[in-house]
């Protein structure tokens, strides 16, 4: 189990997952998820809601791996999820009007949560609606990950992308 071998508790670790379980093309999703999605909402997504709840029971195994590798490394895990985009073409960005290619607000609004103990208490549950592009991610995880002090790439090249902790930080939700 690659995720025991990295059970000590002195060392930093990086863990980036991409699923592409939501993605399109969607296949054909298990019976145990298409049977707890039966309303016409769910139906009319064509797999999708399937599939969420595979990421779900997939996020859920993941963080109860890390919580057992120990009190202090759950409590020093920033966990982000974030889509790459908006709904696909096929299927609803609800409530947004659009979809991926459009440029309406279904067409480039994503989901994102982040969750652990660097998010202060108060701000837990709240919403930042503030632009946030895909490519302010690395900077921003970066700078949450080194407490402030990650200057950029060590090859010295310069990114795209903006950090935005601090303001994230500031949401008043």
């Amino acid at each position: 189990d690659w995720l025991t071998s990295i059970q000590d508790e002195e060392t930093p670790f990086f863990l980036y997952y991409a699923s592409d379980l939501p993605h399109t093309p969607l296949y054909e999703a298990r019976d145990k998820y298409a049977d707890k999605c039966v309303s016409a909402v769910e139906s009319s997504l064509g797999g999708v809601c399937e599939y969420m709840l595979a990421v779900d029971e997939l996020l859920a195994s993941l963080i109860c791996h890390i919580s057992d590798m120990g009190e202090d490394v759950l409590e020093n895990t920033l966990f982000v999820f974030a889509s790459d985009n908006g709904g696909a073409t096929t299927s609803t960005n609800v409530p947004y009007a659009g979809a991926k290619y459009y440029m309406t607000r279904g067409g480039y609004s994503a989901p994102a949560a982040i969750f652990g103990s660097l998010v202060p208490e108060e701000l837990r549950g709240t919403t930042y609606d503030d632009l946030f592009h895909v490519t302010d991610w690395i900077p921003t995880r970066m700078h949450a990950a080194t407490r402030g002090t990650w200057k950029g790439p060590m090859s010295g090249h310069v990114i795209d992308g903006v950090d935005q902790w601090g303001a994230v930080l500031e949401a008043d939700g």
